[in-house]
């Protein structure tokens, strides 16, 4: 088993970034195969799984994209790979559009269940079991192929439990161009299921189904097309199974933290789910625009006591200016006005992989349920050494800003004032994090906020989380949004946990573990192992993760921890 030993008397330091305290043992050797080789929550598969589509096949939906929304796919029964008379084939048409219409997607999956829309009654432990996924597709004839003479790039993938990331997720090996014959007969198209990191939660919780991908985000593998509708079929789906047990999985490990005072900003979900606090309303009718002050400055700041620091490029913290009352409110539209809402102004800071960090001012008008633009060039950008510190936005009036680094150096610029006629009063302010889909290590990552301000305008802030002893103020001031539901992401520190500690764990392998303390590591007759009433772990991303006070701690001056699973 893995114990890890922490001195509770190391006195809190300066925190760069979220520093691990720790040594990590390793110790009884007998007792590790008992521990390390528990089986993952989901079955394994033992044989292949194939769908020939002979009928209507109820679980099979354009997910979301290309301004579907789980709606249903057309089974074709004119159309069989195996020309049939008594099977099918699914019926794909991409609405795609001009080349003004780009960085767009669309996204469909269907489950093993089968059973409905969502159906996760049947779900397989994939990792190691499951090798390649298998499909035959046909594109019509009157498709225009691309200026390589294909169908540009299609990307399968298994869907996880619970349906997290919006599917996927879809790395470079995911990923198979459909041939520009394939107007002329079926082709058969095979990718690999992902493995390593870009397979985490493929296992356990496990997988439900199949998703598929078409996007034109330009750049490889999408080169910008499709850049018109695309209809094709797509038959005799088949996952196929690797006819041998995987080796036992490896044991999680674990590590320990110091928990950092503010509020705490966790990527708990997905690659894209984002973790924030907006100001408080559902169609709000506070004044935190900065339009229309004249000479008043108006500020959005935000101070930052935590970071993951070196290795976690392109985590990203933001803000965002969204004119209320919201579009299509509601569930994951409110969490991301940058893709849901027509005009949203967007600051956003990005690590670096050296630890340093770049703030780029970015916007985007009149343009629904699309976010590709923002990233095409800001309109201004900055860096410096730390994320740490306050950054600032200043509109010194309606159409001249100022971005402002911890370290005092600034850029100026101008926005169009047509841009700024869209943001009147009253509008939405949003502080939050999102992690990097390409960048697993920052799942379960944190962003920690002091202070959150909006000052100058008629309605203000100021909220200093350090002083928030009763936690975050959602009566007055927040509302806290967080993708997949994972609101738990998002807290302030309590006092009491200010000199404790955070005890992690890798949520890989991990079911059926508890957290464990003792007082001592020798003597287990006189001191047993206990859970100690320990408050239950949060999943935080790759991580699950028990927040101790110093009340939970097993001694004063040193304590041991150790993953335990009852019965061994």
């Amino acid at each position: 088993m893995t114990v890890v030993v922490c001195d509770l008397n190391q006195k809190p330091m300066r925190i760069t970034h979220l520093n691990r305290l720790c040594i990590t043992l390793v110790a009884g050797a007998a007792l590790l195969g008992a521990l390390v080789r528990s089986q993952a929550q989901s079955p394994p598969p033992t044989s292949d799984y194939t769908h020939p589509f002979d009928s209507d096949p109820p679980s099979w939906i354009y997910w979301y994209g290309l301004g579907y929304n789980n709606t249903q796919i057309t089974w074709d029964s004119s159309m069989d790979a195996s020309t049939n008379a008594n099977s099918g084939s699914l019926l794909i048409s991409l609405p795609f559009g001009p080349p003004s219409q780009s960085n767009a997607q669309g996204v469909w999956f269907g489950t093993f269940g089968d059973g409905g829309i969502y159906d996760g009654s049947i779900r397989y432990n994939a990792v190691g079991y499951f090798t390649n996924i298998q499909v035959d597709v046909f594109v019509a004839p009157t498709n225009t192929p691309s200026p390589a003479g294909d169908f540009g790039a299609l990307q399968i993938s298994l869907v996880r439990v619970g349906t997290p990331s919006g599917g996927g997720p879809f790395p470079a090996s995911a990923t198979v161009t459909i041939p520009g014959d394939a107007t002329n007969r079926w082709v058969h198209l095979s990718v690999p299921v992902n493995t390593g990191t870009d397979a985490a939660g493929f296992d356990d919780p496990g997988v439900i189904g199949v998703v598929m991908r078409k996007a034109n985000f330009g750049g490889t593998p999408f080169q910008g097309y499709p850049q018109m509708p695309l209809t094709f079929w797509l038959d005799n789906l088949t996952v196929k199974f690797s006819g041998t047990p995987p080796p036992p999985p490896p044991p999680p490990t674990m590590s320990i933290d110091r928990p950092v005072g503010g509020l705490n900003l966790f990527a708990a979900g997905g690659d894209y789910d984002r973790a924030e606090i907006r100001t408080l309303g559902t169609d709000s009718v506070l004044q935190y625009s900065w339009v229309g002050r004249g000479s008043a400055p108006v500020t959005y700041s935000f101070t930052i006591a935590g970071y993951p620091g070196p290795g976690h490029q392109n985590f990203q913290t933001h803000i965002y200016l969204v004119p209320s009352p919201l579009t299509s409110a509601g569930g994951d539209r409110d969490i991301a006005p940058d893709y849901h809402e027509p005009n949203v102004i967007f600051m956003d800071l990005d690590l670096q992989g050296n630890g340093s960090a770049n703030c780029a001012f970015r916007w985007k008008t009149n343009t629904l349920s699309d976010n590709g633009t923002f990233y095409t060039s800001p309109l201004a950008q900055i860096a410096n050494p730390t994320a740490l510190g306050t950054w600032s936005l200043t509109f010194v009036n309606d159409t001249n800003v100022t971005m402002r680094t911890p370290s005092g150096s600034s850029t100026n610029f101008s926005i169009d004032p047509n841009l700024a006629a869209l943001f009147p009063n009253p509008i939405y302010v949003y502080f939050g994090i999102m992690p990097d889909a390409t960048a697993q290590a920052n799942k379960g990552q944190a962003i920690i906020l002091s202070r959150a301000r909006v000052q100058g305008s008629i309605d203000t802030i100021d909220d200093d989380f350090l002083s928030d002893t009763n936690g975050l103020d959602t009566a007055n001031i927040w509302t806290i949004e967080a993708g997949g539901g994972q609101t738990q992401s998002v807290f302030i520190l309590p006092p009491d946990a200010s000199q404790g500690f955070w005890v992690n764990w890798t949520s890989a392998n991990s079911t059926g573990f508890a957290l464990q303390t003792n007082s001592v590591l020798g003597n287990t007759n006189s001191f047993p192992w206990s859970t100690n009433g320990l408050p239950d772990p949060l999943q935080l991303g790759l991580l699950k993760r028990t927040l101790l006070s110093s009340n939970n701690l097993p001694a004063a001056a040193r304590g041991y921890f150790r993953l335990g699973k009852p019965g061994f």
